[in-house]
């Protein structure tokens, strides 16, 4: 079971920002790093209904809306579920993909798997709605073995993946329309290894809608929060920069700054910050 506890969905207009796609969305906050790319495969029509996929409503706990849907996640049992629906997928597309074209690090394993599932998300909440949440993990019990080998005669494995809806429009609610970037880019933020920066407890808001990593996916969907500097700093995107009272600086627009200032902070520091 993941360690982790999805936080509940709050809807949100979408402001009249510009739209990103999911890679010119990275392209720009990473200053021209990293550029997605990939290929869309399916759909795959699984071979029995989705509650077989979701874990039985009622049985589960530890929904953040105070429910007992399963939603894929609150259970064990519902984790085995969403993931066998998530093998059975791989199986049906495995013959039509060269996986070798997805292992860019040479290791055998494929670097990230995006599922999009065609119902509303379960993050959106409701009595009943137990449809499949939104989240990044790895396949527990072991990776999918595809039919591809790499140069060494390995066989390419997949593990590591994100689910996320492909209908929600401007709220990420609205099944009528298309899902847009803010769910998948937080969700490949994990896929990079960043933790969530909102509060699982749901006692605070964390960083809240200042960052992609915290709520920011949910501020405008067609133009998500960017990854708030520690963030981009770990992926190596920006330079930290000290700021002095002996120095002037300039401050760039955002879309194109690669510099991130900190104003360090004297005297005690007893949480190590």
């Amino acid at each position: 079971m993941p360690r982790w506890q999805p936080p509940a969905r709050r809807s949100r207009p979408a402001p009249p920002y510009q739209a990103y796609t999911y890679r010119t969305f990275y392209e720009q906050m990473s200053n021209g790093l990293l550029s997605v790319q990939g290929a869309t495969y399916g759909y795959a029509a699984l071979d029995s209904n989705e509650v077989t996929y979701t874990g039985v409503a009622g049985t589960c706990t530890g929904n953040p809306y105070g429910n007992t849907n399963c939603n894929g996640l609150f259970s064990d049992q519902a984790v085995g579920r969403m993931q066998g629906g998530l093998r059975e997928a791989l199986r049906k597309l495995d013959n039509q993909v060269d996986w070798t074209q997805y292992d860019f690090d040479g290791d055998s394993v494929v670097d990230l798997v995006v599922f999009i599932q065609p119902a509303m998300d379960g993050a959106c909440g409701g009595t009943t709605n137990n449809h499949l949440w939104s989240h990044r993990f790895v396949l527990t019990g072991g990776s999918y073995a595809t039919h591809s080998r790499d140069a060494l005669g390995r066989r390419i494995v997949v593990a590591d993946y994100t689910l996320q809806s492909g209908l929600g429009g401007a709220d990420g609610c609205d099944t009528s329309q298309l899902m847009p970037v803010g769910t998948v880019a937080h969700e490949t933020g994990h896929g990079f290894g960043l933790p969530d920066l909102y509060d699982t407890s749901n006692k605070t808001e964390g960083i809240g809608e200042y960052s992609l990593m915290g709520s920011g996916n949910y501020t405008s969907p067609f133009s998500p929060s960017r990854m708030d500097a520690w963030s981009l700093n770990e992926l190596g995107w920006v330079t930290i920069l000290p700021i002095s009272t002996s120095n002037t600086y300039g401050f760039g627009a955002a879309p194109t700054s690669d510099t991130a200032f900190y104003l360090p902070v004297g005297g005690a520091n007893p949480r190590g910050e």
